[in-house]
């Protein structure tokens, strides 16, 4: 394989998947640097779906391990590869993958995650069949450096955006997608997906599939681990004052510490919520709860205190 230039490779090797003639053809970015202590599996995680009109760009982001050589024994025509000679970073990663993508759907994955073999058929099924839906997601498994699942994500609905990047690893979306939102901004390093997920929600109709598709990698080389969850929050902070308002981004804040159970921090944000905007209806549903949540709590203590 020729480094630099986007390679072809003959099919060696057919497996057992089964595509109609008239399969939409699927594009999977794959954006990878230094990834080669599990490039291998993320890539035959995609090869051998039961869903096999694929196109599998991969983006060698400027690696200096081992990363080429794995991908060069790779004898597989749906496999296009590009090479970037200096590391520019994932959203510029993702931004040539797409640039290079022929599918009618899209998606990217990562060098250190894996699918679940029927992950793309159905997806692809999904989107089919609901034609006013265009951008899919699903549930996913968390799993340790060895590939043992160590926790079941059970994805939200969409409006969860509002208080952050609670989408997920595993999605699908039609072209059309793509051609209206645009590029990832570069801008927003370690949060482009959730800043690009914003720009898609304002547009498009987002939707949940609720099957575990996806096993998402924990591991000391990741980039939550490598960069830390306080510079990755920041990014993620400026993401939604760039989206939301003050008494928005205060209410979703409130809800999730209510979820939580820290009630006390939620009472504090949807107070600061209601001040910035007293009209905000949601925020005085979410006041009524906290109070009765702090009326409740307080006659089971002193429930408690009288009977000691």
């Amino acid at each position: 394989m020729e480094r630099n230039k986007i390679c072809l490779r003959d099919y060696s090797q057919r497996n057992d998947a089964v595509v109609t003639q008239n399969s939409p053809k699927v594009s999977v970015v794959l954006p990878t640097y230094n990834g080669a202590k599990y490039i291998r599996q993320s890539i035959d995680s995609c090869l051998k779906q039961t869903y096999s009109n694929i196109e599998l760009i991969i983006v060698d982001d400027g690696s200096t391990d081992e990363t080429f050589e794995i991908i060069d024994s790779y004898e597989d025509k749906r496999i296009k590869f590009i090479e970037h000679k200096k590391n520019r970073g994932l959203p510029h990663a993702l931004n040539t993958g797409f640039k290079n993508a022929t599918g009618e759907y899209l998606t990217w994955t990562s060098d250190d995650n894996y699918y679940a073999r029927e992950a793309i058929e159905v997806m692809v099924k999904t989107l089919d069949n609901n034609k006013k839906i265009d951008f899919i997601y699903s549930n996913y498994w968390y799993i340790d450096g060895e590939g043992n699942k160590v926790k079941a994500v059970n994805r939200n609905p969409a409006e969860v955006l509002k208080m952050g990047n609670y989408l997920g690893p595993c999605f699908l979306y039609r072209r059309k997608v793509y051609l209206e939102v645009g590029e990832f901004d570069s801008d927003y390093r370690f949060v482009e997906d959730y800043e690009y997920w914003l720009r898609v929600r304002q547009k498009f109709l987002m939707c949940k599939i609720d099957e575990y598709l996806y096993y998402y990698r924990r591991h000391n080389s990741s980039i939550t681990a490598r960069y830390g969850m306080e510079k990755i929050n920041k990014q993620r902070d400026r993401v939604r004052r760039k989206y939301f308002r003050v008494y928005a981004r205060c209410f979703w804040d409130a809800k999730r510490h209510f979820k939580e159970k820290e009630y006390c921090k939620a009472m504090k944000l949807i107070v600061k919520s209601l001040f910035f905007n007293p009209l905000y209806f949601k925020a005085w549903v979410l006041f009524t709860f906290l109070l009765f949540t702090f009326f409740r709590r307080w006659l089971y203590r002193l429930k408690r205190a009288i009977l000691r």
